[in-house]
């Protein structure tokens, strides 16, 4: 989940710099920072990620505030597109790589069995 205040700064920063989109590079806070900011302005979204997360296959967001987690399901913050590059993740840390594989595992076998899965 994305802290409110990240959220607000990098709102501010795109506003401030007249943006019309979003490039995301990262694991999935940097991903979740780009769909916050999708949320927030409606500017499209276009994920790079770096890890295993699948947060950029979702249109999941997450946000911290005052302690309180929140999340919910919008379109907005659905990539528009998904750029993968295997050599981004090459320089990981094992422990990392392993927990971040299993944890994309665990948000695919949780896809299957959620109340909102396609059937």
């Amino acid at each position: 989940h994305v802290p409110a205040e990240a959220a607000d700064e990098v709102v501010a920063v795109a506003r401030a710099a007249g943006a019309d989109g979003c490039v995301a590079v990262g694991g999935g806070s940097a991903i979740g920072l780009g769909k916050a900011l999708a949320l927030r302005t409606g500017l499209p979204l276009i994920a790079v990620p770096s890890t295993y997360s699948g947060s950029e296959a979702t249109a999941v967001w997450g946000l911290t505030e005052n302690g309180v987690k929140r999340t919910g399901h919008d379109p907005v913050v659905q990539p528009r597109a998904i750029l993968y590059d295997p050599a981004l993740t090459h320089s990981l840390p094992v422990p990392l790589s392993v927990t971040s594989g299993i944890n994309a595992v665990a948000h695919a076998a949780e896809a299957l069995y959620a109340p909102t899965a396609r059937r």
